[in-house]
């Protein structure tokens, strides 16, 4: 019974990593990838996170997506 509820509590971790966190490219996804694959990422602000890489050029840090 306790094999079952290991293998239970991995597997809903694993799966849970796997449904909310997809790896995305912010400098090359285009919008609709970026609010696909990004939990908490709209439409609306993927498309502003693509008009601002256009205007400033690519992300060089973690940091600058914030602004």
């Amino acid at each position: 019974m306790k094999a079952i509820q290991i293998a239970l509590a991995t597997t809903s971790i694993l799966f849970s990593a796997w449904v909310f966190a997809a790896p995305v490219n912010i400098n090359k996804a285009s919008a609709s990838e970026m609010a696909e694959a990004l939990r908490g990422i709209g439409m609306s602000k993927a498309e502003a996170i693509v008009a601002y890489r256009k205007k400033n050029g690519k992300f060089s840090k973690a940091g600058d997506i914030v602004q």
